[in-house]
């Protein structure tokens, strides 16, 4: 699956869908997947990259925008 919400929150249906969408492109293009938590004691949402083995990847974005722009690059074959 390229998409988890691990928060326990339910996210608007477009929120969602867009994530969903863009995880599929990340994995077809990385193999990689997104994980969204919530980090209760930030009250702040972080997004992983999971790599194929399941392992997060680095740090986690907290902006859904800034995380798009760091990711962007690696996707653009997949938008073609």
């Amino acid at each position: 699956m390229s998409f988890k919400n691990n928060t326990n929150h339910q996210l608007t249906n477009t929120m969602e869908q867009t994530m969903v969408r863009y995880a599929n492109k990340i994995e077809e293009s990385t193999g990689f997947s997104i994980q969204l938590d919530f980090n209760a004691d930030d009250d702040e949402y972080e997004i992983y990259l999971v790599d194929p083995c399941g392992d997060l990847e680095g740090e986690p974005w907290t902006d859904w925008e800034t995380f798009v722009h760091d990711t962007e690059s690696q996707i653009s074959p997949a938008l073609v």
